[in-house]
C-alpha cells in the first residue's frame, strides 16, 4: 500500500492535534511517567536475571543535586546483584 502525499499530511496533522490536546490536559506527563517506570522496572527485571551488567560510573559522568528531605527520602540505588538501596 502506497501512502500519498494526501494522507500523509492527515497522518502528521492528527498526531499534532493528539500531541495537543495531551499537552494542553497535562496527560503526557502521566503518560511519560508510566513509559520510564515500566523502562525502569524493565531493566531491574533485566539486571537481576543477568541478561544486562550494570556499568561502572564515574564520578565526573555526574552532576550535583541538592535534595530536599521528601526527595532524598525516595532516592533509589541499584547495586551490582540488582538490589535496590534507598534512603528512607
Amino acid at each position: 500500500m502506497k501512502i500519498t502525499r494526501n494522507t500523509l499530511w492527515k497522518i502528521v496533522i492528527a498526531g499534532a492535534l493528539a500531541g495537543g490536546l495531551l499537552v494542553a490536559t497535562g496527560t503526557h506527563k502521566r503518560l511519560y511517567g508510566s513509559a520510564k517506570r515500566i523502562y525502569s522496572s524493565a531493566r531491574i527485571h533485566m539486571i537481576k536475571s543477568g541478561i544486562i551488567k550494570p556499568g561502572i560510573a564515574r564520578p565526573d559522568e555526574f552532576e550535583y543535586l541538592k535534595l530536599e528531605r521528601d526527595t532524598a527520602l525516595a532516592f533509589q540505588l541499584l547495586d551490582e546483584e540488582g538490589q535496590i538501596h534507598s534512603l528512607s
